[in-house]
């Protein structure tokens, strides 16, 4: 196995993966922006309520790419390329035959996803081999990244993201509206799947065995902590489609898609801490320096977002997405706040994970089953839902500096 910029400096190789993710991000962004001018707000609830069960299923494939790439840097500083092989044909194998049974359930269950967000159920059908993919192609990311080969990784991301947003445009111009929208997503990770494995050229060995307790308890501590925070910003998308109209939905959807600009954010100074705290797990004043300077980092780039967000509303909802979602416009800087919350309680969470916690996750759970609770009881209004989401995620950040 080639590891082709070992020997380039971490400058250059964070920059390499900065640029690739901005332009995966922008890809990502334009790919909901002219699918929701596109499709109106109806139509793209549609899109919106399956992208809260693909952000969700999204989870489990950062579970497993953290997990491989750490596995795999540490085999690798080992020189232990069969623990490697071993490791990514192993997991392969395991992971696709819970990706096959995973999607044979969802697929019974679809009838009633479909009734519960009041959708058709081929665009339900259409994302169901959706959950292979996310099982499989986190191993092939997770091993390149591992070897630090981020010009293969970057460059994938990014024929991901462009994939799916010009395949989208044209399906949806050509009348497919929602199913091709959701087809282009599927296509996308089916494209860079395959383009992974000319990256991954090494000979299978069976007697380098590994031990699977490790690797199997930190999947299961960091899939639970990933799930819940992304649950916490998803299921009101759920929620909202279940109990109000398609267009307040899409809507709300919409509100929700600017609203994730702030998270993603944050999701970039995390990539950052989350490395230099796990090295130095032990040393608990470095840690506390490094955690405190992700704090006001992710503090100012937040409220920064929010702040332009309280500013400017109208002339943002306007110009991304068009009048027809103007209504939005003066929950966008509460939504903000919301944001802001959630992104410093994902970098505690992330802190929390480095140095092996693992309490925390009660936390998280109380925090989801109370938003659950609150929208379900009070949910005469969008401004209700989003003045609960503020209130539950100023108390969640409260208990996680703790």
């Amino acid at each position: 196995m080639k590891n082709k910029i070992g020997n380039e400096s971490i400058v250059r190789a964070g920059f390499v993966i900065l640029i690739a993710n901005a332009i995966y991000q922008i890809a990502n962004f334009l790919y909901h922006f002219f699918s929701a001018r596109m499709l109106g707000p109806a139509e793209y609830s549609i899109v919106a309520s399956l992208f809260s069960i693909i952000y969700l299923v999204g989870m489990g494939s950062m579970t497993i790419q953290n997990t491989i790439t750490k596995f795999t840097a540490k085999f690798k500083a080992e020189n232990e390329k069969g623990k490697i092989s071993y490791l990514f044909h192993r997991g392969s194998r395991k992971l696709f035959i819970y990706s096959i049974i995973l999607t044979a359930i969802f697929l019974c269950i679809s009838p009633l996803i479909a009734n519960f967000l009041k959708i058709p159920i081929i665009p339900i059908l259409i994302i169901s081999p959706f959950i292979i993919l996310a099982f499989l192609i986190p191993i092939n990311r997770g091993v390149l990244q591992g070897i630090q080969n981020f010009k293969a990784l970057g460059l994938n991301l990014i024929l991901e993201g462009m994939t799916k947003l010009i395949l989208a445009l044209l399906l949806i111009y050509l009348g497919f509206k929602a199913n091709g929208a959701i087809f282009a997503v599927l296509v996308s990770l089916i494209v860079a799947f395959i383009f992974t494995f000319p990256s991954l050229k090494f000979k299978k060995e069976k007697t380098a065995k590994i031990d699977s307790k490790e690797i199997y308890k930190f999947s299961i501590i960091s899939f639970m902590a990933l799930f819940l925070i992304t649950a916490i910003y998803n299921v009101d998308i759920f929620l909202v489609k279940h109990f109000f109209s398609a267009e307040q939905a899409g809507h709300y959807a919409v509100l929700s898609l600017l609203g994730k600009i702030i998270f993603f954010g944050a999701t970039s100074i995390g990539l950052v801490m989350f490395p230099k705290i796990s090295a130095q797990e032990k040393e608990k004043d470095k840690n506390k320096k490094v955690f405190k300077k992700s704090i006001i980092f992710t503090s100012i780039i937040s409220v920064f977002i929010a702040a332009i967000y309280y500013l400017f509303s109208k002339q943002i909802v306007s110009i991304a997405f068009g009048q027809n979602y103007i209504d939005i416009s003066g929950m966008l800087g509460a939504f903000g706040i919301f944001m802001v919350f959630l992104s410093l309680s994902y970098i505690c969470i992330l802190h929390k994970l480095a140095i092996g916690k693992k309490k925390f996750i009660i936390n998280i759970l109380i925090a989801l089953l109370l938003e659950i609770i609150l929208i379900v009881l009070f949910h005469a209004t969008l401004s209700q839902i989003v003045t609960s989401l503020i209130i539950l995620n100023i108390l969640l950040f409260i208990s996680l500096l703790n």
